[in-house]
């Protein structure tokens, strides 16, 4: 009964995200493509820069937001005391507070040195970026002092609030362009100003959602040294790992920003708004597991949750297909539609990015597995050196004249070496089975993946590029991996499950 209830919790709580993860893409693919035209390719490329310096410094926000879900979920799973509960939320909105304050500053007195002497931004252009830089790093201090609300609600899988209040967002962040046609005046730093706006909204919800519907958690005043050394502790250590995500893609927005110009990196920055959009799909489902993964590890359910981790791997890599494959051979039409002006290098940048995130999806849960096990610091010390191989091996090979496209191909090596590595470094914390893992997630996703790929590439490539070739190669897609998904990607007790269900769809 409690397997059936927590297969169910993650079922729904899934289902809101997905629904708050559609509306976000739409709503994003669509708002990129008039931001696009409204204040023009440089601009663009100005945007993501800047964007990209703070959040250079968001690992503080990712990092904390996961030590704060670990401890709050860790805490009921093992069934701990409310009064714990209370101290350990408080001690989280007291923490932010400091590091929102500390990165406001320490950002702008960083972003002097950043726009003089590295940044290469148009002389004409530089006094609107600093402004919006200003604006940027406010917004950041907001998205960090929010964070201890949005993991209150994740850990006690309160997702429709959640999904309710992204989607508010979007919604916000739509208006804000169109209020751009609008506005007489320079654009740039207007829409920084407005997304600041927006960043206020949506902290005050998250503290009145968090407040409203788990009223019996709330900020006290109370003070644990023990409970604050180990959130900061945790937390600085997810802190390495989350810099060296922040630091291998923003990183490579400034070496291209260097090397090349605005305009490529407004090709980067339209490959991550449709791998952005591609990975909601993947990373809403894994919203859901997580805090069932740190439940069952609490609870000592250990074989449990590497049966759970496992499955949501698997998953995560079929949805992930089945929504990228056909955007994948289509790329070129794709972008023609979506945008009216397709900046150079687009094309390759989104297919080389999706590849990466096919082969990311495998390594995501595992980080949740060794955050679970709480003691990371040689975890996050190895995971950090091997991705920041990246920017060392991205800068040679740019300085050696290579295309821009080819920091892609070095992501894609790092990727894969680092998927190896965080299997052997879970089975030194969790003996972590890794042959269980070659064979019940590997081997059945390169099977489902050679067998179902081939037809809609053929069928793809025989057609010119138009809206039905795109709608047939799409059908064939979906219908290709879906069968061989079912056929051989799958254990029984899911086709089994499958069948009860269209069948009971059907009789209703």
């Amino acid at each position: 009964m409690e397997k059936f209830i927590s297969s169910t919790r993650i079922a729904k709580n899934t289902c809101y995200l997905y629904f708050r993860m559609l509306f976000k893409i739409l709503v994003t693919l669509y708002t990129s493509r008039v931001i696009l035209d409204v204040i023009g390719i440089q601009d663009f490329g100005i945007y993501n820069v800047v964007a990209g310096v703070v959040a250079l410094l968001g690992f503080v926000n990712s990092s904390m937001a996961i030590s704060v879900q670990r401890y709050l979920s860790f805490e009921i799973g093992r069934g701990g005391s409310l009064k714990q509960l209370n101290t350990i939320f408080s001690m989280a909105v007291v923490i932010h507070l400091l590091i929102a304050l500390i990165v406001v500053a320490g950002t702008e007195i960083l972003g002097k040195y950043l726009f003089e002497y590295l940044l290469n931004i148009p002389p004409d252009r530089y006094d609107s970026a600093y402004i919006l830089f200003h604006f940027t790093i406010l917004t950041c201090g907001l998205s960090i002092i929010q964070v201890p609300y949005m993991a209150l609600l994740i850990s006690h899988e309160r997702m429709n609030a959640y999904a309710y209040i992204g989607i508010l967002e979007m919604v916000l962040r739509l208006v804000a362009v169109y209020a751009l046609l609008g506005v007489s005046y320079d654009k740039l730093p207007c829409y920084g100003f407005f997304l600041l706006l927006i960043g206020i909204i949506v902290s005050f919800l998250y503290y009145y959602c968090a407040k409203k519907q788990i009223s019996q958690i709330r900020v006290t005043l109370t003070w644990n040294k023990k409970i604050f050394k180990d959130l900061l502790n945790f937390a600085s250590w997810s802190a390495l790992g989350e810099f060296a995500w922040a630091g291998t893609g923003q990183g490579v927005n400034i070496l291209l920003n260097v090397f090349f110009s605005p305009v490529v990196n407004a090709a980067r920055a339209v490959a991550q708004q449709v791998i952005s959009g591609i990975m909601q799909f993947v990373i809403n489902f894994q919203t859901a597991i997580n805090p069932q993964i740190v439940k069952s590890y609490a609870a000592g359910e250990t074989r449990k949750m590497m049966i759970l981790t496992n499955k949501g791997i698997l998953y995560s890599y079929y949805l992930l297909l089945m929504m990228s494959f056909p955007i994948l051979i289509n790329i070129d039409f794709v972008l023609r539609i979506w945008l009216k002006n397709v900046p150079l290098y687009s094309n390759v940048f989104c297919t080389l990015a999706i590849i990466g995130a096919m082969i990311d999806s495998l390594s995501n849960l595992l980080a949740t597995v060794a955050k679970a096990y709480g003691k990371i610091r040689n975890y996050q010390l190895a995971v950090s050196l091997i991705l920041f191989l990246n920017l060392p091996f991205s800068y040679i090979a740019l300085k050696f004249g290579a295309p821009a496209y080819a920091v892609y191909w070095v992501y894609l090596g790092v990727s894969f070496f680092l998927l190896i590595a965080r299997l052997l470094l879970l089975k030194r914390m969790v003996a972590y089975d890794i042959k269980s893992f070659v064979l019940n997630v590997l081997l059945k996703i390169l099977v489902v993946t050679a067998i179902a790929i081939p037809l809609p590439i053929i069928v793809k490539h025989l057609l010119p590029d138009s809206w039905s070739t795109f709608v047939y190669s799409t059908l064939l897609s979906l219908l290709c991996i879906s069968s061989v998904v079912f056929t051989v990607g799958i254990g029984t007790k899911e086709k089994n499950l499958i069948k009860h269900k269209i069948l009971f769809i059907l009789r209703r």
